[in-house]
């Protein structure tokens, strides 16, 4: 399907709103957006195309960059990037506020994309200077963590 939109476009399709990457034959590649269940979406999809797709209203963007605002993401236009602000990354060295034990973040796995019920990321974290697997532990678990410097 030849469609005029842009990468960086925001576009509604018939399964929700969407930042438009690039267009493929019958689908369209997109870097992240919101499912009309009120899923977010934080990394690249395929969208099949259904002829219905159009640009986002003013109302639509609002509630797309309010459900990342809300979900604690930001969407970086110039680079095109949809970056968590609360999450964490691999060799992050953080801090628990009450207790002051310090870990490292030695991996980032991300939710199942598959599972309507699990949609957190998890982190393999370390003693620091250490390989040896302290725990994993989901996102949600980390409200009395912080990143600091090292």
């Amino acid at each position: 399907m030849n469609i005029d939109f842009k990468s960086g476009d925001i576009v509604v399709a018939k399964c929700g709103i969407f930042i438009f990457e690039e267009s493929k034959e019958t689908f369209f590649k997109v870097y992240c957006g919101l499912y009309n269940s009120g899923k977010l979406r934080d990394y690249d999809a395929l969208i099949q195309y259904n002829g219905d797709e159009r640009y986002a209203t003013d109302n639509e963007k609002k509630l797309l960059f309010n459900t990342f605002k809300k979900n604690g993401y930001k969407w970086y236009s110039q680079r095109k990037k949809l970056r968590n602000i609360k999450r964490f990354n691999a060799g992050d060295i953080i801090e628990n506020k009450i207790t002051g034990k310090r870990l490292e973040v030695r991996s980032v796995i991300p939710p199942n994309p598959y599972s309507m019920t699990d949609d957190s990321y998890k982190y393999a974290l370390c003693d620091i200077g250490t390989c040896i697997l302290n725990r994993y532990i989901k996102q949600a678990a980390f409200d009395n963590w912080k990143v600091v410097d090292f």
